[in-house]
């Protein structure tokens, strides 16, 4: 559900209305109830996970109403949103109301001092469980931002899907999100994988360990997209599947580079361990990394109706549109930073191409919750055949409400 609405780009007049339309916003009553309609923008889980972060994080009593509305099947709490939301509340405490599967509507009373609970040896441990295929990074997307604000290290389990569709994968989360984080935020956060899960087996476990946030978290200044220096990747299959078949995945992306002027580029082909994975499984990603350090991916996972010829190029094409816009983060980078934007303390900037519904979705809520104002422009200096803006905000400066052990 997170990367099927990725594709879905605001026109430039849309952009520029949203940026002209982002009067001043206040930070809500934090002791008065606040209401989020889950159906808005996005309409899915990106909602839920955004909001209920931001509720936990400056304890604001917050009701989500129309859960994944914008959802076929239904809509409402699945086992993955559920697994999000029961481990935040073990977390930070307090009263969760009304979480169950299917639930169209949750009430949360953010707690103080739980997680001291959960401390051993001066780290928190606790785990997270899908129970499904559903996606692990998308538990992480609700937990991290609460996790990095605690006063003492975390080192937290997440069970599920790890290589899963519509959903970033454990490779983009330890190879783009992970070490951009730490360069641009100043934080650690370290992810690992244990065991491959694949739809509609799952199974998956990795591990993520933070260190946390001094004072407050720094700002980000993002806008020099410098050459592009490097593309390669990872094509590998798991289970009973043969290797040709990540081979072909690999060449047919190689050859889709080369046919649009990129000749310089070597992708992995690779057989998973059984240790690693014992379920079937294709998949491919594909990374660019320029002098400034910027770092772009695209990936696949198998699908029943497509050859591994399909997903190598569709790899191949999606990342040559990231490269070709004159950001400096890939579409799906883009959103993932807004609400560390909008925590940290000070003027932060990023250079990103067209706006996706997710990020219109990111900065919506946190205008609403945290109380801050994006602003959204073309970049004054693109080049002939760039599609770039600068999306910019002064973060509120959020500390940590939870006092040291």
């Amino acid at each position: 559900e997170y990367m099927g609405v990725f594709h879905h780009f605001l026109s430039l007049q849309d952009q520029i209305l949203m940026s002209e339309e982002n009067k001043s916003h206040s930070a809500p009553d934090r002791s008065s109830l606040f209401v989020c309609d889950g159906s808005l923008l996005e309409g899915g889980g990106q909602v839920l996970r955004n909001c209920f972060a931001y509720a936990a994080l400056f304890k604001q009593p917050i009701q989500i109403t129309k859960i994944r509305a914008g959802r076929s099947g239904g809509g409402g709490l699945k086992n993955q949103h559920l697994a999000g939301l029961t481990f935040v509340h073990d977390v930070v405490g307090g009263n969760l109301k009304n979480a169950a599967l299917n639930s169209s509507e949750v009430m949360f009373y953010p707690g103080n001092e739980d997680y001291k609970s959960l401390v051993q040896n001066g780290v928190l441990v606790a785990e997270g469980d899908a129970k499904t295929a559903g996606s692990t990074m998308l538990l992480v997307q609700i937990a991290l931002p609460v996790l990095i604000f605690l006063p003492v290290p975390t080192k937290c389990i997440f069970k599920g899907g790890t290589n899963a569709t519509m959903a970033p994968t454990i490779d983009y989360a330890m190879n783009v999100f992970s070490p951009l984080f730490k360069k641009h935020f100043g934080v650690s956060v370290q992810m690992s994988l244990s065991k491959r899960g694949f739809f509609p087996r799952g199974g998956g476990v990795i591990e993520v360990s933070t260190d946390p946030v001094t004072d407050y978290l720094a700002p980000i200044n993002l806008v020099d997209r410098g050459e592009i220096v490097e593309i390669g990747g990872l094509a590998l299959v798991s289970g009973r599947l043969p290797l040709h078949i990540a081979q072909r995945m690999a060449s047919s992306a190689e050859q889709t580079f080369k046919h649009n002027g990129y000749k310089r580029v070597k992708i992995e082909s690779r057989l998973e361990s059984a240790s690693v994975s014992q379920s079937d499984g294709t998949f491919i990603i594909i990374y660019a990394k320029t002098s400034t350090g910027c770092i772009f991916a695209s990936s696949r996972i198998g699908e029943r109706k497509k050859t591994a010829e399909d997903l190598g190029s569709e790899a191949a094409e999606e990342l040559i549109t990231n490269l070709n816009h004159g950001g400096c983060v890939d579409e799906y980078l883009q959103d993932q930073f807004i609400i560390y934007m909008a925590l940290a303390k000070g003027f932060s900037r990023i250079r990103t191409g067209p706006l996706t519904l997710h990020t219109q979705t990111a900065i919506h809520w946190a205008q609403q919750l945290a109380g801050v104002n994006f602003k959204v422009a073309p970049c004054p200096d693109k080049k002939k055949g760039d599609d770039c803006y600068f999306i910019e905000v002064e973060g509120c400066g959020y500390q940590r409400r939870w006092k040291s052990i």
